[in-house]
């Protein structure tokens, strides 16, 4: 049985939907609604987040950018202390 090429096309756009709902229901639990759809920045670290980030040294920002421009960053999980950090403040940093 041949699928016709529309009906494809439905599946397609649904699977990109939710893809896209699954990302924005993630980043609201990670981030609370208060930080979700705004864009962040230094100021909007808390200070557990700042420790990680900035303090505890496991986040490089790299010389140079990727083949795209962007910026390079180096994360280093080692140097991250999991008794004075906390998985969430991990994972927005």
């Amino acid at each position: 049985m041949k699928t016709a090429p529309h009906v494809l096309k439905i599946c397609f756009y649904q699977a990109a939907a939710l893809r896209i709902i699954a990302y924005w229901e993630e980043k609201l639990k990670i981030f609370g609604p208060e930080r979700t759809f705004r864009k962040l920045s230094l100021q909007d670290m808390t200070q557990d987040e700042h420790e990680i980030a900035l303090c505890q040294g496991g986040i490089q920002v790299m010389p140079g950018t990727d083949s795209s421009g962007r910026g390079l960053l180096f994360y280093d999980r080692t140097r991250f202390d999991p008794r004075r950090s906390h998985r969430v403040s991990m994972v927005r940093v």
